[in-house]
């Protein structure tokens, strides 16, 4: 297994870091979420075909935790202040404000959707909501479905108990394996299954790629339909790894400074917490997002200094760059 990305473009931003990427369903957008100081939140959306021109800005007196696409091409965004949020690029003008769609009373980390599009699932603090658009609607409705979490009952979950102190995580496309990334060692491929987890593959990290001196986790995501995964390490790279049979594959260099590349999430699966504060001095060069497509030809980075990279794969000349996923800063809590 081969993969040849190169660095073909950098979007470089004055306002913010980056906290978040997502490229809509169509490919046509990007959407950047960024945070600028401790208050304030900045969202950005890119026009893909017009080499990243920015089509539409707004800034949040609060900042943003995620951003996600749904099927019609709208940005819903979260925030640090449990406010659930929309803009439609195709419906809006250019300094439109976005729309609120509701307001939770935790901040929202997590926002996904089901295959059909007509289901939003949420995750604010420890509760699972859950909207729907009805009726061929191109809104969700404002009724909210809640699922607590009860992690003390153990109901409805897997616990399992790894070698290593938990990372991020992705899950693979046909939900048979979860990919770990450790502070400590690197990658851990776990088949699922209902009985037992069994540890797979591991792909080991250089203890300068590993954030062993601080509470930053290293972003993972799963590509090339689960054959694949791609990492961001402590010194600025993003490692693409063997996923069936562990090791590297290629190497791809965000910047010639060391600095923690934060993990997150694909357009995805499953959104981690962002990491608002680093004590180490090199996070002040962290990636904070990636993002790539199953049919795409690009790979997509963002640093704390607000700057984009993409990465794209085979010819240079191709007309649609399509992307998987995007992944986010996750911190530990204790």
């Amino acid at each position: 297994m081969t993969f040849d990305f190169h660095l073909t473009q950098t979007l470089q931003n004055s306002e913010g870091s980056i906290v978040a990427l997502a490229f809509s369903k169509d490919y046509r957008y990007l959407g950047s979420a960024s945070k600028d100081g401790q208050r304030d939140g900045i969202v950005r959306i890119y026009n893909v075909e017009a080499r990243y021109q920015t089509i539409w800005y707004h800034r949040q007196l609060s900042q943003f935790e995620t951003i996600n696409w749904d099927n019609d091409c709208s940005l819903i965004m979260g925030t640090a202040k449990g406010e659930l949020l929309t803009f439609s690029p195709k419906l809006r003008e250019r300094h439109g404000k976005p729309d609120i769609v509701h307001k939770f009373s935790s901040p929202i980390h997590t926002i996904e959707f089901n295959d059909c599009g007509n289901e939003m699932l949420t995750c604010a603090g420890d509760d699972i909501n859950v909207m729907k658009k009805e009726g061929g609607k191109k809104v969700f409705d404002r009724d909210v479905l809640f699922r607590k979490i009860n992690l003390e009952s153990g109901h409805s979950q897997w616990i399992v108990y790894p070698d290593d102190q938990i990372g991020a995580t992705a899950i693979a496309p046909d939900c048979t394996a979860l990919m770990v990334a450790n502070s400590t060692k690197g990658l851990n491929l776990y088949i699922l299954s209902s009985d037992s987890w069994k540890k797979k593959t591991h792909t080991y990290l250089e203890r300068a790629e590993l954030p062993i001196m601080s509470s930053t986790h290293l972003p993972v995501i799963f590509i090339d339909k689960g054959h694949a995964a791609v990492v961001g390490t402590a010194n600025g790279y993003a490692v693409i790894c063997d996923s069936e049979n562990g090791g590297r594959i290629q190497t791809l260099r965000h910047s010639s400074c060391k600095f923690f590349l934060k993990a997150g999430k694909f357009c995805l699966h499953l959104r981690l917490p962002l990491c608002s504060r680093f004590s180490d001095k090199r996070a002040s060069k962290d990636i904070q997002f990636r993002a790539y497509h199953e049919e795409s030809l690009s790979i997509v980075t963002g640093d704390v200094d607000g700057n984009i990279s993409i990465w794209d794969l085979g010819s240079l000349d191709s007309k649609r760059i399509r992307v998987l996923g995007t992944l986010v800063p996750a911190a530990v809590r204790y």
